[in-house]
């Protein structure tokens, strides 16, 4: 169910299951910068909120992504 729900945010690869556990990051990345509401609600009870923190991080989310989910995560991430 996790993989359809979050599948269309994949349009370059089709998404795996072992992507899900091999490559929580990328993943995570992928649905903070393009997911809507159910996709981030799915991400977040299969992952939780310290792995969408620290996914704030990466390069491919850019500052006012990031921004954002620091507000609703509760002060995670760089908020600059």
């Amino acid at each position: 169910m996790l993989l359809k729900t979050l599948g269309p945010l994949f349009w370059d690869r089709d998404l795996r299951a072992s992507d899900l556990a091999g490559h929580a990051a990328w993943v995570l990345e992928r649905v903070l910068t393009a997911g809507n509401r159910e996709q981030v609600k799915a991400a977040r009870a299969l992952f939780g909120d310290d792995s969408l923190r620290r996914s704030l991080a990466r390069r491919g989310v850019d500052r006012r992504t990031r921004n954002y989910w620091s507000l609703i995560l509760g002060g995670a991430g760089d908020a600059s």
